[in-house]
């Protein structure tokens, strides 16, 4: 029977923490090992995974220096002896059967990843979403390219690396980049592509806790827009491995839906958002130069070359329903284009 690594951040939890150690150490998968990643926690979350130490001999403690959500994951990868792992964030819980399923559907399959569905959830537990896929065996290459072309909805329950079981050494070379929030967004798709079976099940195991005080539910701050940043990146990654390019612009659609949302809720006046903002669009512009040169639509393209422009000009554009000034702004990047072939 193989061991299986569970990691686990931990980061001012004291309240969650409870109910997501015990719903981990009560999986019927028995040969696992706990790795707690207290990352500097202030409160008493760290003398909570001390005292399940001392009471479960599979769990065990790493006490660091506060680094964030990634830099705990991978220590606790680095830590890891298991075969295969998982990720549990502390404020969230599983099913009592969630690594049982997953790891009999990884043996049946030769898996490299498998993939089970999961639900938004409040503090009472109410199911508040769910978010799940049809069962299926495929490569990391073909659910990239061709499964989400059909299935752009449920794109989130690949993103997210915390419903999934991974073979231990697709993380010989990948991990997750320090000090980003979204850190998802930055390597799943990349652990997908170098995986050469999936294989999804529909059951929903994983409850993420929906938690207006966790780091997603605070106030929008330059901080996230670390996400356009992943989209970036991901759009890089479809470019270079030519990869769907009808997914690759869902990708630059959900893009632009961030920014309209960084906008929305941010504060562009911030000096720290401001600086983000320009940093970002450097990224892009190089981006960019790579993305007219796809196979898409004259409308995707001057798109594309309109946020090289300025994404708070589309957004106050977009938000006074200023129509006729985008389209002139439209024929001028598409005269511009012309005569810069």
């Amino acid at each position: 029977m193989d061991k299986i690594s569970i990691i686990i951040p931990v980061y001012n939890v004291e309240t969650y923490i409870h109910k997501c150690i015990g719903s981990v150490l009560a999986q019927t998968y028995r040969n696992i090992e706990v790795i707690l990643v207290d990352d500097g926690s202030p409160d008493n979350s760290g003398i909570i995974c001390d005292e399940y130490a001392k009471k479960d001999k599979r769990v065990s403690v790493i006490h660091k220096k506060n680094g964030g959500l990634s830099d705990a994951r991978n220590a606790g990868i680095d830590a890891a002896t298991g075969d295969y792992i998982a990720f549990v964030d502390s404020d969230d819980y599983i099913a009592p059967d969630m690594i049982e399923k997953l790891y009999e559907t990884q043996k049946r399959n030769n898996a490299d990843i498998t993939v089970c569905g999961y639900r938004w959830v409040d503090k009472e537990g109410k199911n508040l979403k769910s978010f799940h896929m049809n069962s299926m065996v495929c490569s990391g290459k073909e659910i990239l390219n061709e499964y989400l072309v059909n299935n752009i909805n449920e794109w989130l329950v690949l993103v997210v690396a915390c419903n999934k079981l991974f073979k231990r050494s697709l993380f010989d070379e990948i991990r997750f980049p320090y000090g980003k929030l979204h850190e998802d967004s930055f390597v799943v798709h990349e652990l997908l592509y170098t995986a050469n079976t999936v294989a999804v099940i529909e059951d929903e195991c994983y409850f993420y806790f929906q938690n207006e005080e966790s780091i997603v539910g605070k106030k929008y701050t330059y901080k996230r827009l670390d996400d356009i940043e992943a989209f970036i990146n991901r759009m890089e990654f479809y470019i270079d491995n030519r990869l769907s390019v009808y997914m690759l612009m869902k990708n630059f659609d959900m893009y632009i839906r961030k920014w309209f949302e960084a906008y929305n809720l941010g504060d562009y006046h911030e000096k720290n958002f401001r600086g983000r903002v320009k940093e970002l669009q450097k990224m892009y512009r190089k981006l960019a130069k790579k993305l007219i040169r796809q196979d898409i639509s004259a409308k995707k393209r001057l798109s594309v070359l309109a946020y090289c422009i300025s994404p708070y000009m589309m957004w106050w554009m977009h938000q006074k329903k200023s129509y006729r000034i985008i389209t002139k702004v439209y024929n001028s990047i598409n005269k511009f284009a012309d005569k810069n072939k």
